[in-house]
């Protein structure tokens, strides 16, 4: 697993002002030329941000890029599983 942290470029998120109404969490400012070059790189259809504050409490988005575990499956025998064998014309329908 990858620990490097990946930012997003061209993309700033900043905590509400301290006379915002309580349902504002903040703003987002966007440096359109940073953020579609940043973009355009990405291969991913998805891309997951997280907002996180820094240990000096600065708020920043940081590229979410864990992916789930691939398991790899047993792989079944080679030989298929062998039927019972049915003896005499006797069949249930």
């Amino acid at each position: 697993m990858n620990n490097e942290k990946e930012f997003a470029k061209g993309l700033y998120f900043k905590p509400k002002h301290q006379k915002a109404p309580d349902f504002v969490l903040g703003s987002l400012s966007i440096k359109r030329i940073d953020l579609i070059e940043w973009l355009n790189n990405k291969s991913d259809e998805w891309i997951n941000l997280q907002i996180k504050n820094s240990k000096e409490m600065k708020p920043y988005i940081e590229v979410d890029n864990w992916k789930p575990e691939v398991k790899q499956e047993s792989k079944p025998s080679q030989e298929p599983e062998k039927l019972p064998e049915i003896e005499g014309d006797d069949l249930p329908f």
